[in-house]
């Protein structure tokens, strides 16, 4: 049998290279600052891809790599893919859709304690020692009561809706299609673009990126 080699374009964790190894894997692994140039030269051996969205994943690398099967994204997106490139040419695209939902979900909440409660400033506070600072600026305010807008229920807003719902916050989302499951677990409800920014007090996105997404959210959208 021919030897396998999957070329790894970012690193990953070593338990997961020691997987391939032990199933027979030859795995090539790019050096660190490594761009579409260094993944080129791996091209005329290539047979399975593992990439994080460091390095774009052209249609000039996939027409020259005649053995590559499949490309297995480390993560969700795939923008970084030339997706109709790899259809054409029989390239296997992968993802892992499950696998950062709820890390990701769990950040968003964090950042949001973070930015309503001013952790980052007490914490520069402390550490600088300005003992005689007035607290008041430092409090913050409670998330409790506010209204949270969610760009985006797919896995990650359903998770970090799941997550807000035991503040005691008002969630409203919008979202291309109606997720009455979500709406039956969490009360959130289904608005407008418009009427959500109109509403929130805290606004998470959580949107692949597309053609449409970038700079949804702009000054006009924040002054709203």
């Amino acid at each position: 049998m021919d030897e396998f080699t999957v070329v790894v374009t970012e690193p990953i964790h070593p338990a997961g290279v020691e997987l391939l190894v032990e199933n027979g894997v030859n795995v090539v692994q790019l050096p660190p600052g490594s761009n579409e140039h260094t993944l080129q030269a791996e091209a005329p051996r290539v047979n399975g891809l593992i990439t994080r969205g460091g390095i774009k994943i052209t249609r000039a690398f996939m027409e020259s790599s005649p053995g590559l099967k499949a490309v297995g994204v480390h993560g969700i997106g795939c923008d970084h893919v030339d997706l109709s490139a790899a259809r054409e040419l029989g390239k296997v695209v992968l993802n892992t859709p499950y696998a950062l939902a709820e890390s990701v979900a769990e950040m968003a909440i964090a950042l949001m304690l973070s930015m309503t409660r001013r952790i980052v400033s007490a914490d520069k506070a402390v550490r600088s020692g300005e003992w005689n600072r007035k607290y008041e600026d430092l409090m913050g305010v409670e998330i409790m009561g506010k209204t949270v807008g969610i760009i985006g229920l797919g896995k990650i807003g359903t998770a970090i809706a799941r997550r807000l719902k035991s503040f005691g916050v008002r969630l409203v989302y919008h979202s291309r299609t109606r997720k009455e499951e979500v709406e039956a677990e969490t009360g959130i409800v289904k608005v407008g673009f418009e009427d959500l920014l109109g509403r929130s007090d805290i606004i998470s996105l959580s949107l692949p990126y597309s053609p449409e997404t970038p700079h949804l959210i702009s000054e006009r959208e924040i002054a709203a």
